[in-house]
């Protein structure tokens, strides 16, 4: 036996010398008890347990008997009484034989038992751990799944978000840019003379409505911008074309006003033609 067997018997012998004892040595430990205390596989701790058991036991002998003293006084004419004790004790000394073997066959029997049974609970054990480990499988695979999807809708949310506010820059850039395009307008019309102080005023009036028309036209677009990102791009066309459409007739009013500057200082007498023209630019404008 090498030193490793030894090691393992050791620890069998003492965990079922535990095990007898904490039971009071009332029963001797189960073999899955044993094995469960020791800590060694099935095959050591029933190869353990059988020479525990043996050693538990005490081996009957058959013992000779004495001579009785009172045989040694009468001698032969006490001799069948001799051979009749002699038989009595070789009798009971067989029959404790025979007892011994059946406890040890029992002994045996049991250990067998036990052992089939330690077999079944560690299938048991070994089955219910194997559905753990599916079950573990399952959830780790659903949960894998759920993070894919949280991952594609993070990426689909982020993008979107890019979007919006890439519109919403191009929209705040294009007002800025109406706002100085404006701006010149009143700073050309600022340089007018004196009289198309009339004209400068409708004109400066248009730019007001403008000006407004396009605020109102940002304000609406950021609002559709946070309620619904669909209408964001419909909102993003119309303001385009309202601001295309402010800007022509920005210019288009004026090239007029440059036209009738041109026309006043080519022909003074003109001058009382110019509120009809002024009148005019002033219908256009409404259209």
């Amino acid at each position: 036996m090498n030193e490793q067997n030894e090691n393992v018997r050791e620890r069998i012998f003492a965990a079922a010398d535990e095990l007898y004892a904490a039971n009071q040595r009332l029963s001797f430990p189960t073999v899955d008890a044993v094995r469960k205390k020791a800590k060694v596989n099935m095959n050591d701790a029933s190869t353990g347990m059988k020479e525990w058991r043996r050693a538990q036991s005490t081996c009957a002998h058959v013992m000779a008997a004495p001579l009785p003293n009172d045989l040694q006084s009468q001698g032969v004419a006490v001799l069948a009484q001799f051979w009749d004790e002699a038989n009595r004790q070789a009798t009971a000394s067989l029959l404790a034989a025979q007892s011994g073997w059946a406890a040890e066959r029992h002994e045996s029997d049991e250990l067998a038992r036990q052992m089939a049974a330690a077999y079944d609970a560690q299938a048991a054990e070994l089955a219910s751990t194997l559905e753990e480990c599916s079950q573990l499988r399952y959830v780790i695979e659903g949960l894998r799944s759920e993070r894919q999807a949280l991952a594609e809708k993070l990426a689909i949310t982020t993008r979107d978000h890019d979007e919006v506010q890439r519109l919403l820059d191009e929209s705040t850039m294009k007002a800025k840019e109406e706002n100085k395009r404006a701006d010149g307008l009143q700073q050309a019309a600022d340089h007018a003379r004196a009289d198309t102080i009339q004209v400068r005023g409708e004109i400066d009036a248009v730019r007001k409505a403008h000006a407004e028309q396009l605020e109102r036209v940002r304000n609406e677009c950021g609002q559709e911008l946070e309620k619904e990102r669909a209408r964001s791009e419909r909102e993003r066309q119309r303001y385009e074309e309202l601001a295309i459409r402010a800007t022509a007739e920005a210019a288009h009013l004026r090239g007029k006003l440059e036209a009738l500057e041109s026309l006043n200082v080519a022909s003074p007498g003109r001058a009382a033609g110019r509120r009809t023209d002024a009148g005019a630019l002033q219908q256009e404008s409404n259209r």
